[in-house]
């Protein structure tokens, strides 16, 4: 299976013309100034999560793809920087005034992970939980935070209690599906493709053919 490293793929100004990037896992990858262009395999969905994409040299059609759903990827590190701090301060302000308020807890928890602040983060989709158990969505993200952080055990819980509340979210069966991949436990992995190709076919293709890599 090809992964990059979370957190820790420094691609700023890689060469990848041509390069064969389906199933690359490109969270948090630095792709500024990046050649991706005839770049193979390569979607949407991967781009989605990169830390940048500054600069980068993209395939015309995938980079209007970006253009329309992305377009903070488009724009300089620094500047966006200085945007996720004053989001995070604005839902600080929010929870201020709000203390008892899920949703503003959650944004919170959004922000703070948009920014890199995981730690942070996972307090704020805690407090969202306690205040509103069966929030489904809290649960996800506070799986994939932990996922960011490796701690693997503690996502596989978190994504189990988002698909008890909810037990059709598929996205919640296809990242429980990576996260047994990358502890090593096919079998389980394969339970949720068998779960997953009855709720979404795309979906559940990708998550095996990871675990047929």
């Amino acid at each position: 299976m090809f992964f990059f490293e979370s957190n820790y793929a420094d691609l700023s100004g890689a060469n990848l013309r041509g390069a064969k990037l389906g199933g690359a896992d490109l969270r948090k990858a630095d792709l500024s100034d990046a050649d991706l262009s005839e770049v193979l395999g390569l979607n949407i969905e991967q781009l989605s999560e990169v830390k940048t994409l500054c600069k980068a040299i993209l395939d015309p059609e995938l980079m209007e793809q970006v253009k329309d759903k992305y377009p903070h990827l488009l724009k300089n590190p620094d500047k966006r920087k200085r945007e996720e701090e004053e989001e995070i301060e604005t839902y600080k302000q929010e929870v201020g005034i709000n203390p008892d308020d899920a949703n503003a807890h959650f944004f919170l928890g959004n922000a703070y992970g948009d920014s890199g602040k995981y730690k942070e983060s996972i307090k704020s989709f805690k407090q969202a939980i306690r205040i509103k158990p069966d929030f489904a969505l809290a649960h996800y993200k506070l799986g994939l935070t932990y996922g960011e952080l490796g701690e693997n055990k503690k996502a596989i819980k978190s994504y189990k209690q988002a698909l008890r509340i909810s037990p059709d979210y598929r996205d919640a069966h296809y990242n429980l599906g990576i996260t047994y991949l990358q502890m090593n436990d096919r079998d389980s992995a394969l339970k949720q493709y068998e779960i997953l190709k009855e709720l979404n076919t795309e979906m559940a293709n990708k998550l095996f053919n990871f675990i047929n890599e």
